[in-house]
């Protein structure tokens, strides 16, 4: 079983709170959110403008991050639609995003070659950095 070919360029996904399939859209410059039985598009978070989106991911709770190129992102859900919270930035070609359980965000700044860990949203970067 394959879904239409209505993505540009996916480059990851997970699994929402609410059991839905979440793609990083990368050239869509969106997430697609999927039906994980019919793999049929159930509608799209960003509008377009998370350009060249890459990652994405549930923290436990229930919020989704989503890195972007140029900044990461926090979104908030609203039924079926994201809605912008808050900026995450700050971090140079934002490559990759983990929401762990225990309550950090990761994110992988390729433009500068770190890992971040961030709390409560202040950057938690090495000693020496």
């Amino acid at each position: 079983m394959a879904s239409e070919p209505v993505l540009a360029d996916p480059h990851d996904l997970t699994i929402g709170p609410d059991g839905r399939l979440y793609i990083a859209n990368k050239f869509g410059n969106d997430i697609v959110i999927m039906d994980p039985d019919t793999l049929g598009v159930v509608c799209r978070a960003g509008d377009g403008q998370m350009v060249e989106v890459h990652d994405v991911s549930f923290g436990p709770d229930g919020k989704l991050y989503a890195a972007v190129t140029s900044a990461g992102a926090v979104f908030r859900l609203e039924g079926e639609t994201l809605v912008f919270e808050s900026g995450i930035s700050g971090f140079p070609r934002t490559d990759g995003a983990l929401a762990h359980s225990n309550g950090r965000l990761y994110v992988m700044a390729s433009g500068t070659g770190e890992l971040v860990a961030v709390t409560e949203r202040t950057s938690l970067r090495p000693q020496g950095a």
